[in-house]
């Protein structure tokens, strides 16, 4: 049997206050061509079914669509376990009445270790918990959120038929993932080699996933296979739709696990919505223009000092201009100060104007904008305002 796995659909999400809702009713007619073209018996929805837990009336709508298509049309029972996203209560509402359907719907930790019987697979659902959760549950305090996958899934190692092929669905950041800027906090600053949150979320072994045959895990929107010892596949499927520019040259795709072969298959999605990076100098940036059809999402990086670009001015070229920001250049001779934070408090505003310009441009500040700092300067300490 062929399991379709699937996660952070994130309906209702607007990046830049776009609309795209189109883009994702695409991709859920492409979810459901996906299913009847290989077979599937079973999908799995590993959390962010909504990008709010406050779920707007189009987003209801267009999880409705899905849910019906899989379950109507194709006639595949679907198994979803909330996200960090997700109001759990909200998703919750009429589980027990949809499971007689064929919608399987986890939005608490209550029954976690009931599985769902599908063909060949035993599916347990582990939704979207924070540490407390599970000590009020189990009735004990706990160490970490590791410790408490731990406690629970040995709970269902203690349960589960070996005979059969047992998966378990969770939405976490297993240590070792590498996460994509767009389900990463902007407070957090991490490097590839030293990450241990995504989000609000702390890392979670992806050790505790052992003696399953495969851990369909949600969260990290970038496509990949995290190493475990034994032989437990620990999957993030990724998003299919690209949601942020850092994942302009991501390749998403469909995750395939076959539960009689025990192997997986990634399938390639379309590009439906396109973000892209186009870098120069003002002029350059102009230039390359005729290379997009402005169906993309842009990120303009210009590394001029032009003072006179705007926003406006842009989108006469790029139309979807999402982001217009300055990037450093490094010219021949100059060098970034080792001034201390005590130095720097020291310094006046036309000061730090004159060293932020000087670091980040590689230019002095003009006549012209010295004067305008200086009577920016004198307005403000005339402002007798509190």
């Amino acid at each position: 049997m062929k399991i379709l796995h699937l996660s952070d659909l994130h309906l209702g999400k607007s990046p830049f206050k776009k609309d795209i809702s189109a883009v994702q009713r695409k991709l859920s007619e492409l979810i459901a061509e996906t299913v009847k073209k290989y077979d599937i018996g079973a999908v799995l929805v590993s959390g962010d079914i909504y990008d709010t837990a406050t779920s707007t009336a189009a987003a209801n709508v267009l999880w409705d669509e899905l849910a019906r298509a899989l379950i109507m049309d194709c006639r595949v029972p679907v198994c979803v376990i909330s996200g960090n996203h997700d109001g759990a209560e909200r998703l919750s509402v009429c589980s027990d009445i949809l499971r007689a359907c064929g919608l399987h719907i986890r939005g608490r930790l209550e029954g976690f270790d009931q599985p769902v019987s599908v063909g060949n697979a035993d599916i347990y659902m582990l939704p979207f918990f924070e540490k407390g959760h599970a000590e009020g549950f189990l009735g004990k305090k706990l160490d970490s959120l590791s410790d408490a996958y731990e406690e629970l899934t040995n709970i269902i190692r203690g349960k589960m038929d070996r005979s059969r092929c047992n998966i378990i669905m969770a939405h976490c950041f297993a240590a070792g993932g590498v996460p994509s800027q767009s389900e990463t906090s902007a407070e957090l600053i991490f490097s590839d080699k030293d990450i241990n949150a995504v989000g609000t979320l702390s890392a979670v072994s992806a050790e505790v996933f052992r003696d399953f045959d495969y851990a369909a895990l949600g969260h990290i929107h970038k496509p990949q296979t995290i190493k475990s010892s034994g032989n437990t596949i620990v999957r993030y499927c990724g998003t299919a739709l690209k949601y942020s520019f850092s994942e302009e040259r991501q390749d998403k795709s469909f995750s395939i696990y076959d539960t009689d072969t025990h192997t997986l298959e990634t399938v390639p999605v379309p590009e439906l919505l396109k973000f892209r990076v186009v870098s120069g100098s003002y002029k350059e940036v102009c230039e390359k223009a005729s290379e997009y059809d402005g169906t993309e999402l842009v990120r303009i990086e210009l590394t001029d000092g032009d003072s006179t670009v705007t926003a406006a001015g842009i989108r006469e070229f790029y139309p979807n201009a999402m982001q217009v920001v300055g990037t450093s250049r490094k010219l021949p001779g100059t060098k970034k100060s080792d001034i201390s934070d005590e130095d720097i408090a020291q310094m006046n505003v036309l000061e730090l104007a004159a060293k932020y310009v000087r670091e980040f441009y590689g230019a002095e500040l003009t006549e012209n904008q010295t004067q305008w700092l200086r009577e920016a300067e004198k307005e403000c300490e005339s402002d007798d305002t509190p």
